[in-house]
């Protein structure tokens, strides 16, 4: 395995420099090769025509040759440089289709960094393992007169191979095409999966999985047929007595005399995506009461604006604020407002639905809702539930002032928004703890 990638040569192609500097800085911060960067399709493939490279990091979508015209060129005039694919369009350039056309993987925009630093490892690794079996192919060839010396070093070989095999902290396969049988495998897919070898001798690999995921693992066959490996990122296998567990599984066609196997590595990144969800969720959600929090708010109001543009349904707004909330502070202090805040944030939840609604405490003492499937009339009659519901607390001189907004065709976020503080304003300004309408 590579384990210094400082002669390694990674060229970035990308039209928003931003961008590009940013995948080139932490390229070279974390991997420690040489990066250069391309402004769009052209300047790589000029860059690639002047010095060599190991790996073109590229966007599908710039000026210039993009998409599969560029992959498809990589490929034919610079057959030695391996190519990760990044795009934010994922629908428009199919996984399936990007590495029909050639490319090594695909990465899907916005992305973990960690998620790209280990493909492009994995890529580098491959690299170097195939380097050193076409060395290890020369050397053979040049020993076949000495069959018995060949003899000695296959022997070798093979004993390293079970060595590494048996021993890698990675999940290990040999798996026959013909039903996809499992004829071997390693320690650490035992351990990930909680079964032992004989359990898994002469199974099914796709039998592992549930039904959606072998449709994918099926889609990953097709491809290594064609060209002879294939990717698949977040594999979910159910354990056998335990959790699931996330897999990137690898798949390699071997050709051993006249017969082929499929030698797949299993990578165990469950840890690793359950941290990411964990992050995630931190990010959008208010701490104190449990609702999505302003960051969320901005993002999901345009989807659910775009979504009602698009599909032709209801969507209204309540927007609302606490009335004397600084006096309520001041006199009975933080803590009593905090659980106030609480208070008003499980009331809402109690009163929208949470397949279809979203709840978010905007700042402060003002709070958000996105009433999917409901017009006005909906929005009033649940602003006043969730009023009614608050003013049978202590509320400590504190009401709630309302302002229901619902969508109409042509507005934007933005003026959606609007509507809704605007109505809310008129229900401060006629004497607060009542619900306006925009």
């Amino acid at each position: 395995m590579l384990e210094n990638y400082a002669s390694c040569r990674v060229l970035v192609a990308d039209d928003e420099p931003l961008v590009a500097q940013v995948l080139a800085t932490n390229i070279a911060k974390r991997l420690g090769c040489l990066v250069e960067m391309a402004g769009d399709g052209d300047q790589a493939l000029r860059a690639l025509a002047l010095k060599p490279y190991d790996v073109l990091v590229t966007d599908m979508l710039m000026p210039g040759c993009h998409g599969i015209e560029l992959v498809s060129r990589v490929v034919r005039d610079y057959p030695d440089t391996d190519i990760l694919v990044t795009t934010a369009y994922p629908d428009d350039f199919p996984f399936v289709e990007v590495v029909k056309a050639g490319a090594t993987d695909f990465v899907a925009k916005p992305h973990p960094p960690d998620e790209l630093h280990a493909k492009l490892i994995r890529i580098l690794r491959e690299r170097s393992l195939r380097e050193q079996i076409a060395k290890d192919k020369k050397r053979i060839e040049d020993d076949l007169n000495a069959m018995e010396r060949l003899r000695e070093e296959r022997a070798s070989a093979e004993i390293k191979y079970r060595d590494v095999f048996e021993y890698s902290t990675s999940g290990m396969l040999v798996i026959s095409p013909e039903g996809n049988v499992i004829r071997d495998v390693n320690l650490a897919f035992c351990a990930i999966v909680r079964r032992s070898r004989d359990e898994l001798l002469n199974r099914s690999f796709l039998e592992l999985f549930d039904e959606t995921e072998q449709d994918r693992l099926r889609q990953g066959i097709v491809v290594l047929g064609e060209i002879g490996k294939a990717t698949l990122g977040d594999m979910v296998l159910r354990c056998e007595g335990g959790p699931v567990a996330c897999l990137d599984v690898s798949l390699t066609r071997i050709n051993v005399g006249p017969e082929s196997i499929i030698h797949a590595i299993c990578q165990d990144v469950t840890e690793q995506r359950e941290m990411q969800r964990r992050l995630a969720e931190i990010a959008e959600t208010d701490q104190l009461t449990g609702l999505f929090n302003k960051r969320s708010f901005s993002s999901r109001l345009d989807a659910a604006v775009a979504g009602a543009r698009r599909d032709q349904y209801l969507l209204t707004v309540l927007f609302m604020d606490l009335d004397n909330f600084k006096q309520c502070n001041d006199r009975h202090g933080h803590q009593v407002g905090d659980a106030l805040l609480n208070s008003v944030g499980q009331m809402i939840l109690r009163h929208t639905r949470a397949r279809l609604d979203s709840a978010f405490r905007y700042g402060g003492d003002e709070f958000a809702v996105l009433l999917t499937q409901a017009d006005g009339t909906i929005g009033v009659r649940v602003a006043e539930r969730i009023r009614a519901d608050f003013q049978k607390l202590d509320t400590h001189g504190t009401s709630l002032s309302i302002g229901v907004a619902m969508y109409q065709e042509g507005l934007t976020s933005a003026e959606l928004l609007k509507a809704a503080d605007t109505a809310l304003y008129k229900a401060k300004l006629a004497g607060k703890n009542q619900t306006c309408v925009a």
